[in-house]
């Protein structure tokens, strides 16, 4: 095989994505207002993540503190803000206090066999009940656990196509070519 036909077998394998398009205008001002007042972004572009602070998203583009130009939108492909952990904490929370109260009320249905047995001859209905009431139990701890924790939430993503593997061969002066590569996670 000779050289010069590599670079059209690997283009065929991985081929090249199409450049990203702006947002349109609904889009535009339903980020604004997440946007703009945020203390700090986390913007994707083509070159990697970057964390930005006192950003202010317009039509032509994103600007923030320490740059003077701005981004323009059609570079932008995920922008993050910092969000509250509640959500995550109630489902986490309800789950293990409803797996809790239905091992509690499981281990409760067996017959009373002494006078002095307090926790047996549960009810299929009691122990349904002890599930939902330690799952909701579970869910508002632990959604104040999560209130103060602070995580990136997606707010918005390029719905342009994404290569998860990306091959470039570039030709160099002295005849040869570079193959570079790259693993999207």
């Amino acid at each position: 095989m000779r050289l010069g036909t590599l670079p059209l077998i690997l283009a065929f394998f991985f081929p090249t994505s199409a450049p990203a398009q702006s947002p349109d205008a609904a889009t535009v001002s339903r980020l604004q207002s997440r946007v703009n007042g945020q203390q700090t972004i986390r913007v994707g572009l083509a070159a990697g993540r970057m964390v930005v602070t006192d950003p202010t998203l317009r039509s032509d583009g994103l600007s923030f503190a320490g740059r003077s130009d701005k981004i323009p939108l059609s570079e932008i492909s995920e922008i993050e803000v910092r969000g509250s952990a509640w959500v995550t904490g109630a489902l986490v929370g309800g789950a293990i206090g409803g797996a809790s109260g239905l091992a509690f009320g499981l281990s409760t249905t067996r017959d009373c066999a002494e006078f002095f047995d307090i926790y047996c001859d549960t009810s299929a209905g009691e122990v349904v009940f002890a599930t939902l009431v330690t799952g909701a139990f579970g869910a508002a701890v632990g959604g104040l656990i999560g209130l103060p924790i602070r995580k990136w939430k997606t707010v918005y993503r390029d719905s342009g196509p994404r290569d998860r593997f990306g091959i470039a061969v570039l030709p160099r002066g002295n005849g040869s070519v570079v193959v570079a590569g790259r693993v999207a996670f």
